[in-house]
């Protein structure tokens, strides 16, 4: 019997350190993912396309059919990968998938009052009862599972970082909330930069392009002979 005990003991042991091992695996891909798409954010305001860049990272860490950014304000990024090209949401399909995660986020937010929150919603009977008619979106466009953080700042301004139908649920949520502030923060300023450059090169009352634009966009030569001449 203290055999038995010891052997069952030891075994417990051994499951116990080999699911920490992988824990700290998993944490250890997590964060080197997170560090690959934080760099590619703060270089958001130079390159354009580390958007798409950065949510590639995330649909390749976590497996998943398409990964997607979008926010309150009618910001919405999205990466499909190639084989899944056909599945992208467009159209009234797209407003309406955005607006149903938006207003879950929002009930999320009454709930527990973070600033980061992780959700995952799958077409279950739990779906069916209180929501029918998305769980009949998500079964005829294939949708078995939406992983997502909600970010919300002090404003209740709402960002949205998801994937979906990942293979690795577990892994891309952990990954979805470490970056997802990263995430809002870089689209935040990179809307505020857009704004100020077109403040700085359109005339606010008529919408065109103003001196400053003129002066930079023509040949240097041509301004110069202009201004001798004229």
């Amino acid at each position: 019997l203290l055999l038995v005990s010891f052997i069952t003991i030891l075994l417990i042991m051994a499951l116990y350190i080999m699911i920490l091992m992988r824990s700290e695996k998993q944490r250890s891909f997590v964060t080197a993912c997170a560090s690959r798409i934080r760099k590619l954010l703060l270089e958001i305001n130079q390159q354009q396309n580390n958007v798409s860049e950065s949510l590639k990272e995330i649909a390749t860490f976590s497996k998943s059919r398409s990964a997607v950014f979008f926010d309150a304000d009618g910001e919405d990024y999205n990466f499909a990968m190639p084989a899944s090209l056909e599945e992208i949401l467009s159209g009234d399909d797209r407003k309406y998938f955005i607006s149903e995660i938006l207003r879950y986020a929002a009930e999320l937010h009454k709930v527990n009052n973070l600033a980061v929150s992780l959700m995952c919603i799958t077409p279950n009977n739990h779906l069916v009862k209180t929501n029918h008619v998305f769980y009949d979106f998500l079964k005829e466009h294939k949708i078995t599972e939406v992983s997502f953080a909600t970010v919300i700042d002090k404003n209740n301004h709402i960002g949205i970082l998801g994937v979906v139908n990942p293979k690795n649920g577990r892994t891309a949520r952990l990954l979805l909330e470490d970056v997802a502030v990263c995430f809002s923060i870089a689209i935040y300023n990179k809307k505020h930069l857009n704004r100020t450059e077109i403040a700085a090169t359109t005339d606010s009352l008529r919408g065109l392009l103003n001196r400053v634009t003129y002066k930079k966009d023509i040949h240097p030569n041509i301004y110069n002979y202009w201004r001798h001449y004229y």
